[in-house]
């Protein structure tokens, strides 16, 4: 299976979970997510990947209110949903994405490394040209569809700033302490820090990437 057939059959489930009898519950997702995880500007040219983030979110970790479950658990469950074998198998495997905060340790032409920081196994994916845009020690907020040969990176990825290594590497230190907290929810504020840090970008990351932050609660508009 390729890159391009996992992101068809996730448009064609999401068109299916986010309309008629499930659009208010989206409308719903919509408002927490960006209450959550900062806020959606049109204007800035991260527009389309915020999108992607919520999507990705609303898909993967949000469950629906008549199943319990996430849409990407659901694809089975509803009648009006036909797959041809092929997607079925796609359809199958969604709920096995691996949902991290991962570290780029090489960045080599087209291709990636990624260390998962909660539990250091290792990810290799081909993303050709894009590959361009991850740092070497970035740590990124990802989604990854493991299994194919080479791993497929999905598109809600967020990108979080080197000077705020050392706050992630020491939360994720704090969350294998106390494995009963939210990871989800975890990565959720770290998502809201990273667009706090741009929307208020006259004060220090360090004051952004904090626990005293001003803003983690203020800003919910």
């Amino acid at each position: 299976m390729t890159q391009e057939e996992i992101y068809r059959v996730v448009e064609k489930s999401l068109n299916f979970f986010s309309t008629q009898f499930y659009y208010d519950s989206f409308l719903e997702a919509r408002k927490f997510y960006f209450s959550n995880s900062g806020v959606l500007d049109e204007a800035n040219p991260d527009y389309n990947l915020r999108i992607n983030q919520f999507l990705d979110w609303y898909f993967f970790s949000r469950p629906l209110d008549n199943f319990r479950l996430p849409p990407s658990h659901c694809g089975f469950m509803v009648p009006e949903l036909k797959w041809a074998p092929e997607e079925a198998v796609i359809v199958d495997q969604l709920k096995d994405v691996r949902h991290s905060l991962f570290e780029v340790v090489k960045q080599k032409d087209m291709s990636l490394t990624l260390v998962d920081l909660f539990d250091g196994s290792k990810w290799s994916l081909d993303l050709g040209p894009k590959a361009s845009l991850f740092l070497k020690k970035q740590i990124i907020e990802a989604r990854v569809f493991t299994k194919t040969k080479a791993q497929v990176l999905l598109k809600g990825i967020v990108f979080h700033p080197l000077q705020a290594n050392s706050f992630l590497n020491n939360e994720i230190k704090a969350y294998r302490k106390d494995l009963d907290k939210d990871r989800d929810q975890l990565m959720l504020i770290f998502s809201k820090m990273r667009y706090q840090a741009e929307r208020y970008n006259y004060a220090k990351l360090e004051l952004i990437y904090n626990w005293s932050n001003p803003w983690i609660e203020h800003d919910k508009k």
